[in-house]
C-alpha cells in the first residue's frame, strides 16, 4: 500500500510542474487502480499469516481510514485538474475578436502557474494530513527513548544551573530625553 504515497507525491510534483493532463491521468489513474484492488488488499483480517498476505499490506498501511483519505486525496486531484481546462474553454468561447487571444494566452499562462501552485498546496496539505493520522512512520523506540533521555538529561541541567547561579536583575531606569537635560542643568 505504499504506492499510496508515491502516487500522491507524483500527483504533487506533477502538479506543481504544471503538467496537468499527466497529472489528471495519475489522479484517474490510482483511482481505478484503488477500486480494482480494493476487496485483495482491504479485506484481509489480522489472523492471516503474514506471508499470506500481498506485498505491503501493513495493517496501518492498509486501514479503510488510510484507504478513503486517499481516495479524498485523488478525487481532488482529479477534479482540481479538470477546472483549469472548464475555465480555458470558456473563456476560448467568450473571445470576440481574433485579436484578444493574445490577450487571452498572456491570462491564461498567469492563471495556469497560479492553478498549478494552488492544487499543489491543497494536494499537500492533504497528503501531509493522511501521513500524520495514519502514524505509518512511528520513530522508533530507540529514538523514542533518546528523546526521552535528552529531554530529561536537559531538565536536570537546567535545574541544577538554576541552583548554582544567582542571577540579580539591574535596575533599569530609562530616562527621557526631557529629563536627561534637567539633570544636566540642575547640575550645573
Amino acid at each position: 500500500m505504499i504506492w499510496h504515497y508515491l502516487a500522491a507525491i507524483v500527483l504533487i510534483k506533477t502538479s506543481l510542474l504544471g503538467l496537468g493532463l499527466i497529472s489528471l491521468a495519475i489522479a484517474c489513474g490510482a483511482l481505478l487502480f484503488m477500486r480494482v484492488t480494493q476487496r485483495r488488499f482491504f479485506a484481509m483480517s489480522s489472523a492471516e499469516p503474514l506471508h499470506h498476505r500481498p506485498l505491503l499490506a501493513h495493517p496501518r498501511l492498509a486501514s479503510p481510514e488510510t484507504r478513503a483519505a486517499f481516495l479524498l486525496v485523488f478525487k481532488t486531484g482529479a477534479v482540481l485538474h479538470i477546472i483549469p481546462y472548464i475555465v480555458m474553454v470558456i473563456k476560448l468561447m467568450s473571445l470576440e475578436e481574433a485579436k484578444d487571444l493574445v490577450t487571452m494566452g498572456i491570462s491564461h499562462l498567469l492563471l495556469h502557474h497560479l492553478f498549478s501552485a494552488l492544487i499543489a498546496a491543497v494536494l499537500t496539505i492533504l497528503t501531509l494530513r493522511v501521513v500524520l493520522k495514519s502514524n505509518v512512520f512511528p520513530a522508533p523506540a530507540s529514538a523514542r527513548q533518546a528523546l526521552a533521555t535528552s529531554a530529561s538529561t536537559a531538565a536536570i541541567a537546567s535545574a541544577d544551573a538554576g541552583r548554582s547561579l544567582s542571577v540579580t536583575p539591574a535596575p533599569s531606569v530609562t530616562l527621557a530625553p526631557n529629563d536627561a537635560a534637567r539633570q544636566e542643568t540642575n547640575a550645573s
